[in-house]
């Protein structure tokens, strides 16, 4: 009796079985069936693994460059110490360039009245920080400024660097723009250079108090990566997204061949003071964790 009692359960539990089947079959279509948690968990983690993987191949490309940026500075510091060494001048200086540096002619010749002083440039260019070059350079020379732009032709025509095409100098005429008659840089944007006296940069915040004696910027012959040949003047060198790089790689660039201190030593920063700086105005430091676009570096020559 019990056993035919079983039977019956039984019998009645594989009957409902397959009408839930049956019911289940006629609302989903044919061949398909959801995704377990499992399944989900699985995608998840591989869309997550992908996403990690870009961020992370994004920030070594930029680190990569960091370090490309400085290893093309210290050859523009160290072609500038060869080119004193092997003329006796200065480049963009030197007054008999055109029969002294081979494949240059009158147009390498800087403007008689300002060459051979060791000062690349306007003397003043600090109080400013305004570009020195125009939107088109005229040779032969007719000022001081264009010695910021010979500076680079005549490091290129003696073949210690590379990255400027000098038509300027076959021309006598020639648009300002990187690789014409500026090197670009690997992070962005490119170089240019000029003669300071202390000053300091566009956006340090200590230039609040200058009363005190330590606000001082770079002194001598500066490089500055900037974002266009044609950039400068305090409020534009201070002014959010006209900088060229990020602040945390404006800190590694420091940070590796310098002190890692935005307004301190030979490498230091410009840019917007809020985002680009941080701290106070009498110990700031790279403001890292901001990750706005809103650093530019300077490097302060090394002799």
């Amino acid at each position: 009796m019990l056993l035919h009692s079983h039977k019956k359960i039984t019998s009645r539990g594989l009957v409902q079985n397959v009408i839930q089947k049956q019911q289940a079959s006629q609302t989903a279509p044919s061949g398909v069936r959801g995704f377990t948690l499992v399944e989900l968990a699985i995608v998840m983690t591989v869309i997550g693994i992908v996403v990690g993987s870009i961020i992370k191949g994004q920030e070594m490309i930029k680190n990569a460059r960091a370090t490309a940026t400085i290893t093309q500075m210290q050859s523009y510091q160290t072609a500038v110490i060869n080119f004193r060494d092997a003329f006796g001048a200065m480049p963009g200086d030197m007054r008999n360039a055109a029969t002294r540096i081979p494949n240059c002619n009158a147009n390498c010749t800087p403007f008689a009245d300002e060459s051979n002083d060791n000062i690349i440039g306007s003397p003043t260019w600090g109080d400013d920080w305004m570009a020195q070059a125009g939107t088109t350079v005229n040779l032969p020379a007719t000022s001081v400024a264009d010695e910021t732009v010979l500076f680079w032709a005549h490091l290129t025509l003696s073949d210690m660097i590379g990255g400027v095409n000098n038509a300027a100098i076959r021309s006598g005429n020639e648009r300002i723009a990187w690789t014409h008659t500026h090197p670009a840089s690997p992070i962005g944007g490119g170089f240019v250079v000029g003669f300071v006296n202390g000053q300091p940069l566009p956006g340090d915040p200590r230039e609040d108090d200058p009363s005190d004696p330590a606000v001082l910027g770079p002194r001598g012959l500066v490089f500055m990566i900037v974002n266009s040949p044609l950039s400068g003047g305090i409020d534009q060198l201070s002014t959010s997204a006209e900088q060229v790089m990020p602040v945390h790689i404006a800190q590694i660039i420091d940070g590796k061949i310098d002190d890692g201190y935005p307004h301190l030593g030979r490498v230091r920063a410009y840019g917007l003071s809020s985002s680009c700086y941080g701290g106070d105005q009498y110990e700031p430091h790279y403001a890292a964790r901001s990750g706005m676009q809103d650093c530019g570096i300077a490097f302060e020559m090394a002799w």
